[in-house]
């Protein structure tokens, strides 16, 4: 999915950098250098894309935002309508997507102390956690693995809107 929507964003003229978590410096150490690469790069926005699990039932997709980042909220917002939208002629890939359900409101809000907080709250720009399935749901799974370039056309085309809207 990564590369997918690297090369989607790219093909609509953003400029795209790359990151991996470090993951033996602990969670908390990594996001610190995170950010500090985030913002060295001076990036607008940051997405993390997020692999998340419960049980073999949960299923559907949210983005999260840290609840203090009212521009985090209107990018998780986007992201949610682009990645839900049910009008063919807003989004003409629809019938392709694995998922219109979504987990909560599509949008959640995380405090200080919640999951993903850290890195919602420290980095330097929007930041939002993309959750597109449940890995553990072998239906979302499968369906997520065969829509790949589906789903990163309207992550790339929320963020495209994002950018002529506020940016």
């Amino acid at each position: 999915m990564r590369v997918l929507l690297v090369e989607e964003l790219e093909f609509q003229g953003h400029t795209v950098k790359s990151h991996f978590r470090d993951i033996k410096q602990g969670y908390t150490g990594a996001m610190r250098k995170l950010a500090n690469e985030i913002k060295a790069f001076r990036a607008d926005v940051c997405l993390e894309l997020h692999f998340n699990s419960a049980s073999p039932k949960a299923h559907g997709f949210e983005f999260l935002y840290y609840k203090g980042s009212r521009m985090g909220k209107k990018l998780a917002n986007l992201l949610s309508v682009w990645y839900s939208a049910k009008d063919e002629s807003f989004h003409p890939f629809k019938s392709k997507l694995p998922f219109s359900k979504r987990r909560g409101t599509g949008t959640l809000a995380r405090g200080r102390f919640s999951r993903g907080s850290t890195y919602l709250r420290i980095t330097p720009c929007p930041a939002i956690i993309v959750e597109t399935h449940f890995g553990s749901n072998i239906k979302d799974h499968n369906n997520a693995i065969v829509t790949q370039r589906q789903q990163a056309k309207a992550i790339a085309r929320a963020l495209t809107e994002y950018e002529r809207l506020y940016l």
